[in-house]
Formats: C-alpha cells, structure tokens, sequence
C-alpha cells in the first residue's frame, strides 16, 4: 500500500510539472493586432501587445522558469522522498527542454539587464506609425522572434502610450532585462520620455540616477537633484533614500540634517512597517552584504564555496557522532544562511532536534561537569530554537501549542532566548496562555539581564509606554545596550534614531539621529536588491552590471557600495571608453533590427576620477582603508583633473609643477640623490599600468601625506608605512629619520604581518642615518672651526685633561644662534635627539637584519636550485641536438662532404664580388660562442653551434 502511494503521488507530481512545463513554452504565435479605429479601447491594445511582446522575450530565455512545489511535512521521511522525486523529475525536464545556444544568442539570464542600439527612439527600424508589425511565426529564428518582440514593443510605447512598454524597454536596455543588449543612450531616451509623458516617478528616479552616475550622459547634480525630487514627491522609496542622503552629506545641494531627518524617517518607517508586517519576532532581515576587496587575493567564489561545503561534510560526519556543540552550530548555519551555505529550514531542524536530544533530563543542580554544561546548555539553545521555528511556521508546519511547549523546555534548560519568546507568548495572550502584561515583563526583564538584545528591545517597548517620568531614560538605555551587539536589533536602531532626533532620553542630535535612520533604511532594504544583485553579477564575471548596480547604490549612501564600485575600476575589471561608435562594440543582428551594445560612461571619462569620489564618499562615512586610496590618488597625480583649488595663489602653483623640488636638500645624499629620492613618486607612477582614458596630473604630495596621516591616526599600517617613507625620503613632509623610524615601528606595532617591508626599510633607514651622522661630522671636520677643535683635542689628550671631547662640538653653531620669541627651543644636549642613537634598538635591528639576509640567502639559494632543476630537462635535450650535429658536422673548408661536389664546398666558401657578409645576428652568435664551438669564415655561409642551438646554412643574398 505504501508503495502504491508512493508511485501515485509521483505520477502526480510530474504530470503537474509537465503541465506547467507546457503552459510555459507553448508555441509563441502573434495575433494580428485589430487596427486603432476598431478597437474599443486603445489603451487595452496597448497593454495586450505589451503583455505578447513580454511573453514572447519571456519565452527566448535560456533555460525554463523553476517551479518549486512546498510541502508542509518535508521533514518526514515521505516529505524527503517526494523532494528527491522532484528534484529528478525537474532535471530531467531541463536537460531535455533545454536547448543548446546559438551563435548570437547570448545566455542571459531573466533578471539581467542589458544591451542595445545608439538608434534614437525616433529613428527605430521599421516602426509602422500605423502599429503594424509582422506576426511572430513558430518557425521563426529565435533572434528573429526578438527583433519582432522589441518591434512590438516599441508599438505600444509610441503608438499607445503604454507605460509598462516604456518601463520594460528602458530597463531591457539599461539593465539587459529578458537578455536584451545594453545600450545606456537608448534606455536614457526611454526613461526621460516616461518621465515627462507620464511623469513617473520610477522612471524620474532613474533619469535622476543617470545624471548623478554620469551613466548614458554626462554627470549633472543639478538636472539629477530636480529629477530625484520629482521622484520623492511620487513617494518613490529610493528617491527618498537617495535625498536622504545628498542632504546628509551636502551632496548637489547644501548640508541640511533636518531635510536629511525627514528623508531618513519616511524611508525608515516604511521598512519597520514591513518588519512587522512578518512573522512573531519580526520578518528576517536581507542578507547581508559583501565587501569586494576581502576577497582580494582570495580563492574565487567557486572554490570558496568547494571548501566550505568540505567543512560543512566534516561537521556533519561529527554531527551524526552525537557532538552537540557541531549540531547547534549546523543548525544556526542552516537557519540563517552564509554567502556559500543556502537557507535550509529543513537541515536546521534535523540538527536543532539532535542537539535538543542531547539532554533529556530536567536542570541539573549543584556541581555539574563542564561536560554536562555543555549539553544542557546546547539542548537548552536548540529548544528555543525548534519553538521559534514552529512558532513562525519556517520548515514546519506553523503551531503556537508545539512551540509553547519548546520554549517551555527551553525556559527548563535556563536558555534566555527561550524566556523571551515565552514573554512574547503572554504578552499576546496565545498558545493558550492568558495576556499577562506583568508576567511578559517579568519573562522580559529576566532575558534581557541575560543579555539578549531582542529581550531588551521588548523591555525598552514596555517601558516607553508605563509613562513613568524616567520612562525614556531606561528605555534609551535598554536600546543602548542591543544596538551594541554585533548584529544589534533593527528596533533598537529606529526608536535610538527616533529619540536621539527628538531628545528623548539624552540630548538631542540630529547628526547622529540620522546616522540611526540610515542604518535602518539600509539594513531593510527589501524595498530593492540592487546591492545582491551586484553582488550575483559579479559572482559570475558579468563586471559591467556588477559596477552599474553598485553606482546605483552608492548614490543611496551605501558605504560598501561605493567601496566595491570604486575598487571594481580600481582593479580594471571594468573597461572606460566603450561607446556604440567604436571599434570594440558588440552587434547584435536580430533579423529585423540591429543593435549595438555601449558601455556604461560616455567616452573620454578618466576612471580614477569616478574612483577617487567614491573611495572619498566611502572615506566620509569611516572606511579607512579608501582614505589611503585617496591619498595614493594624490600621491599619483590621478583623478585630479577636475579638482580644482579654490584659493590656489601663484606660489603654490609654481610648487604645485613640481613638488618634487620643494623636498628639503641636504644629508649626506647631496643634490642628486635628494632630486631622486623626491621624483621616487613619478619613477613609480611612470610604472603603473594606468587605465584607458586616465588623465594623470603634477602629484600633490602634501595633501597624500595629510590623508596618510588622518588614516594613520586610525591605526591603519599601511598609511603609517606610507608615512615612514615619506618622513624618510622628505616627500611631501620635512626629512626626519627620527619620525621615520616611529611611523616604521607602528606600522609594525599595528599588523605584524608587515614584519619583512617594515625591518627592510629600518635597515635602510640605520645606514642612511649612519651616513649622514658621518657626513655632518666629515664636513664640520673640513671647516676651519672643526681643525681647531681637533687640535684642541690632541692637545687636551697629550695633557692629560677630563673631557677631551668637550672641544669638538659640530653642533656648536646652534648655541651661538639667539632663541627668538615664539619660536621651536633647542633642546638640551643630553636629550637631543640627532638620526638614531637608541643602542638597544639597534643592537635588535642588526640581529633581525642578520637573520633576514640569511633568511634572503637561503631563499634565493632555494630559487636558483629549483630553476636549475626546472632548467635541466632542456639542458639535456639542448646537450643531445649538440651531440648529433657534431656527428654531422660539416667538412672543413675546402673538403669536401659526402656526396657534396668539392666546386660546391668552395663556392659557398667563397663570397662572390658584391655579394653581402653575414647577417649581424649570425656575426654576433659566432663571436659570442664559448670556446670550442665550431667557426666558419667570416664570408658566405655559416654554421654556428652555440650551447645547442643551431644556425642553419645561410646562403647570404647578394645586395
């Protein structure tokens, strides 16, 4: 009988599947549309030659649409039979559906965005003004049915004015949506006449977007603020968002914290309404995002996610030993998700119900192993857990009773999560369990204690509304303590926001209100997924689309979007200077129309320009690590064209041509040395691989140490570093060995994983210094004062006197010099300090210097032995051709070889009248030969044997 089910309920599943299989890849044929004077509604017609057009592009995706059937027992044995006969069934359908691409045919997928002609709206290929187009026949070509599909469209655009038409053509042609090529000058057309015909606010916002990123068009603040604003007033979310913003950080208009207020708290309101609007204990927050440059230098996506699923294999082989810790912790991996690890309610429940099982027995009292503490305090984790689920119904069928019992056993274990959730239970009077204000409060109080930030975040929530006088006090406190947590509440964040705003609890500021505000609009963001979509984009190589949805974001004050899109162009993983006009465009030939694909920026765009604002935005907002960037820009000279000063004076311009110059002389170096040591800069810059269409200018070398030094002060070693060899080498900063060695030592002091860059320049930095103190006394010694000074010397050691050295003082000159008023006061001698003097540093420094040259020995010991082995199979089949050309050797001049007339021999031998000498090449291999090769004369043909290789005759042309 059992079986029987099984065979039946199989049947069922695929005849389901083959029947929505079927309605989604039914033959497309277009209807003749009725012409404009019969039809009955205009806009009707429009919207149905939209809705055929649509499904027609639908249907010329690659692969099928995922159709997903939910069972609400999964977790039973009969759920998990029926998923693997789905899961068969449903790729057994798309390696038979599924056909293979052709040429032309790009392999898009269905939410990508995309690509097109530079064609005006006007000038669209056999547009009929009549809105007439050729009907879409079966057999018709795949890129044919697009052409025609994209024909249709543009119909119900222009000729019925259909919004959704000009929606989906701009987004088709932007975001290469439905697998359309990108053309950004086509899509700017279609959303500016969206805008204006029919004053969308979507499409405001993304003409307002175009303009701010310089995408399509060229950059204008001004047009993209008037846009954005119309979009703001249509309640658009990420119009407000994006205001929010530029208020907030002055951004195409003037800093404004209180707009920046109103902005914030519109888009923050709609988002905790729709985290309410979730299951008990609110709807699960997005994922979050991914910075880019963690993964500088890292194993690629796919291998990422290889190894971890190898980690993943070994703690389930320890899960299923009966180790609790492992299958709590698969548990939370499983119910949360990772950047290579998928939600899996199903997972999370089977190792939440073993971890549970791993203590059966009530709260243990007295003194208990640490081992048995380790059980109950799993299970008692796992409890709470398994209530939760059960309680919003995630894996399982939704049951108040079966959670209540879960927390229950939870609450027996002394798990805190548990306590809340029961608070939550009576507050709310279900599960059976009679309202209970006080006791929730009790529950509440007892949690958060235990330091539980959503417990806190309820306990705040009751508190605010007992209105006692010290009511807001303890409630901003209470929030205090959960928004400090690593991933704090969103609650937290809004009402700290909210009360930080209006001065409830603590002072007012509406500088750090906003920051909350936007903390809270960011992290719920369900309103759009541009940033995951970025990140999916770049997952699998598609850099363009990556970059135009994290400059998307970046205008929305997204700190890791901005991060991530400056460090994509920094990288060159995107191209500048690819427009439909040039070369290196693609042409995509759809039968009835033509399209050319386009890059993102109009043509002549520096790149590190649009970095350098990104890296100097996500600087505004702590990112430390692009405030570096920054000053590697300045340091570089790159994307500073547009950066004008406003109060630049003749003086600082001539320094500004070559700042280089103004490195302070002197040292042992002299004038060359130092001259070098100041261009180091452009010696470098000069060595960069800069992109297409950078503009290098004259470096600023003051404002690079200025940002070095702000990032420094951030603890940052690479700018400490930075700031090291700018003190040592007197760029940008007065020369001074002292400071040098300080900002050496913190770098190494900050991250130790720098031990070898920062040892290395603290010995060069001792022989410099070593030098100089050399040459100061070298030149006091040369002057007439340092001859006296050394006559009194000998005469002081001859008489015997104390202090023989008290009369060469090459620093003398300093005491003779009257202290001026206001001025730096020279320091006494026995706390001067001149270069580095500190003996104990540098009798480490010489030890850790030893060691790394050994160390350095060994390794270029260890390269070479490795080349000479890599070398040696070469080395012996170069040996071996020597060999069997020397058994072939040719007969010396005037004998001759076998078979070979003697008249030959001498004519080769001998050049005729005019006749050209050897080759350069060849004259250059013979002289060069070692000793013991075979030489031929000097004219007419040669054979040269030189480590191997071998010259053929060469019979030399005559002229």
């Amino acid at each position: 009988m059992r079986q029987f089910l099984r065979n039946a309920v199989s049947f069922l599943i695929v005849a389901v599947l083959f029947a929505t299989l079927t309605a989604a890849t039914d033959p497309v044929v277009a209807h003749d549309i009725l012409p404009l004077d019969q039809a009955q509604d205009p806009v009707s017609v429009g919207q149905r030659i939209y809705n055929q057009a649509h499904s027609i592009l639908t249907s010329l995706l690659p692969t099928p649409r995922a159709y997903k059937l939910q069972f609400e027992f999964k977790d039973t044995p009969a759920g998990q039979y029926l998923e693997d006969i789905r899961r068969k069934v449903s790729n057994w359908i798309d390696s038979a559906t599924t056909t293979p691409a052709k040429p032309g045919d790009e392999p898009f997928e269905e939410q990508d965005l995309a690509e097109a002609s530079k064609k005006s709206v006007n000038e669209f290929p056999d547009l009929d003004a009549e809105g007439q187009y050729d009907p879409v026949l079966e057999s018709d070509a795949p890129s044919v049915k697009r052409g025609k599909a994209v024909k249709m469209l543009m119909i119900a655009a222009k000729v019925y004015d259909n919004s959704d038409a000009w929606m989906l053509l701009g987004e088709m042609h932007l975001m290469k949506r439905l697998g359309h090529p990108r053309n950004v000058n086509l899509a700017f057309e279609f959303f500016s006449a969206l805008a204006h015909g029919k004053g969308n606010a979507t499409a405001q916002r993304m003409v307002g977007l175009m303009y701010a990123t310089g995408i399509g068009v060229q950059r204008d603040y001004v047009k993209a603020l008037l846009y954005m604003s119309f979009a703001a007033m249509g309640h658009d979310t990420i119009a407000q968002q994006t205001l929010g913003y530029w208020h907030y950080q002055g951004i195409a208009t003037t800093k404004s914290c209180d707009s920046a207020v109103w902005y914030y708290k519109q888009v923050a309101d709609k988002a905790i309404d729709r985290f309410k609007s979730g299951p008990p204990g609110g709807l699960t927050l997005p994922r979050a995002k991914s910075r880019l440059s963690d993964s500088d230098g890292a194993k690629p996506a796919s291998q990422g996610a290889v190894a971890q699923q190898n980690i993943r294999e070994i703690f389930e082989v320890q899960a299923d030993e009966g180790e609790p810790v492992v299958q709590l912790y698969l548990g939370n991996v499983y119910y949360s998700g990772t950047e290579h690890t998928p939600r899996d309610f199903n997972k999370a429940f089977r190792y939440y119900m073993q971890a549970a099982k791993a203590y059966t027995g009530t709260r243990p009292q007295g003194d208990v192993p640490p081992q048995v503490k380790e059980r109950v305090r799993c299970a008692g984790s796992a409890a709470g857990m398994l209530g939760k689920m059960y309680w919003r119904g995630e894996g399982v069928k939704q049951d108040n009773d079966t959670a209540r019992k879960w927390f229950e056993r939870g609450e027996e274990l002394d798990n805190p999560a548990s306590l809340h959730q029961l608070g939550l239970m009576y507050l709310e009077g279900v599960a059976g369990l009679e309202k209970d204000v006080t006791k929730a409060f009790s529950y509440f109080t007892a949690s958060a204690n235990m330091d539980v930030p959503e417990a806190q975040v309820s306990a705040a929530e009751m508190t605010l509304r007992s209105g006692k006088p010290d009511a807001h006090a303890k409630a901003f406190q209470l929030y205090s303590l959960a928004a400090n947590h690593v991933n704090p509440p969103i609650m937290a964040i809004y009402r700290l926001g909210e009360m930080t705003t209006q001065g409830l609890g603590t002072a007012a500021s509406c500088y750090s209100g906003t920051g909350f505000l936007k903390s809270v609009a960011e992290r719920g963001d369900w309103h759009d997924i541009t940033l995951h979509r970025a990140q999916r984009f770049f997952e699998v190589g598609d850099y363009e689309s990556s970059l135009l949805f994290y400059l998307f974001a970046a205008e929305r004050g997204y700190e890791i979007a901005q991060a991530n899109a400056a460090w994509i162009i920094d990288k060159g993983l995107y191209e500048f200077g690819r427009d439909a006009t040039s070369s290196n465009s693609l042409t995509f030939d759809y039968g009835t129309a033509v399209f050319k694909s386009t890059g993102l920026f109009p043509p002549g765009t520096d790149p590190y320009e649009v970095a350098l604002v990104l890296w100097n935005r996500a600087a505004n907002q702590g990112n430390v690590e692009a405030r570096v960037k920054i000053g590697d820009y300045h340091f570089h000279g790159l994307g500073l064209a547009v950066r004008k000063e406003k109060h630049k004076s003749k003086t600082d311009s001539a320094d500004g041509a070559s700042d280089s110059e103004s490195a302070p002389a002197g040292g042992f170096n002299g004038a060359y040395v130092n001259w070098l040591y100041a261009n180091a800069a452009q010696f470098l810059l000069s060595s960069l691989r800069l992109r297409k269409g950078a503009s290098p200018q004259p470096p600023q070398y003051e404002k690079a140490a200025l940002y070095y030094q702000v990032a420094s002060d951030e603890h940052n070693s690479l700018a400490q570093w930075n700031m090291g060899w700018m003190y040592e080498y007197g760029v940008g900063v007065p020369k001074d060995y002292p400071l040098a060695k300080r900002m050496y030592d913190l770098s190494y002091a900050t991250n130790s994983d720098g031990y070898l860059p920062v040892n290395l320049a603290l010995a060069n930095l001792f022989v410099k210094s070593s030098l100089s103190t050399i040459h100061k006394h070298t030149r006091y010694i040369l002057s007439g004062n340092g001859v006296i000074a050394l006559t009194r010397v000998l005469l002081a050691f001859i008489r015997g006197e104390p202090n023989v050295f008290s009369h060469y003082a090459p620093d003398a000159a300093r005491k003779q010099i009257k202290h001026t008023k206001g001025a730096i006061p020279e320091l006494p001698e026995d706390q001067r300090v001149d270069g580095l003097k500190d003996s104990k540093d540098w009798e480490e420094l010489w030890m850790e210097v030893l060691f790394m040259t050994v160390l350095a020995g060994v390794i270029g010991v260890l390269f070479l032995w490795r080349q000479l082995i890599a070398n040696e199979p070469a080395a012996q089949a170069r040996r071996a051709a020597a060999a069997a050309l020397a058994a072939a050797r040719p007969p010396a001049p005037g004998a001759s070889a076998p078979g070979v007339p003697a008249a030959a021999v001498a004519a080769m031998e001998t050049p005729a009248a005019g006749d050209a000498t050897t080759t350069p090449s060849v004259v250059a291999a013979e002289s060069a030969g070692p000793a013991g090769q075979t030489q031929a004369s000097t004219g007419g043909s040669r054979c040269s044997l030189w480590d191997g290789v071998v010259l053929d005759w060469e019979i030399v042309s005559k002229k």
